[in-house]
């Protein structure tokens, strides 16, 4: 379940797991706005975090550097299904799975 989400961010996205890592590490939403993927991370950036996003098959789709609590990600290019988010930093690796509905 996505919780903790103002302003435009829609619950379109479903989380349908939680992270490998404690859960509280970062979480996913849908901005109707822009239509895109937001990922709000639950603490302050110190050094920069890369994000990857992987499709239901295990092939990576998307890749890029985080460096914000708050990044949008284009997600036009991707249809409706389930994905998980990674986020990589120094200190670990967590996931969070999601579904794409538009």
């Amino acid at each position: 379940t996505i919780t903790g989400i103002t302003g435009d961010c829609q619950s379109s996205l479903t989380g349908i797991g939680d992270n490998e890592g404690s859960g509280r590490d970062f979480s996913v939403a849908f901005s109707q706005a822009s239509g895109n993927i937001v990922l709000l991370l639950n603490s302050p950036v110190t050094r920069d975090k890369s994000v990857s996003i992987f499709n239901s098959l295990g092939d990576k789709v998307q890749d890029c550097v985080i460096s914000t609590q708050k990044t949008e990600l284009a997600s036009g290019n991707l249809s409706n299904g389930i994905y998980v988010a990674q986020l990589n930093s120094d200190e670990g690796s967590y996931r969070k799975k999601f579904i794409l509905l538009r």
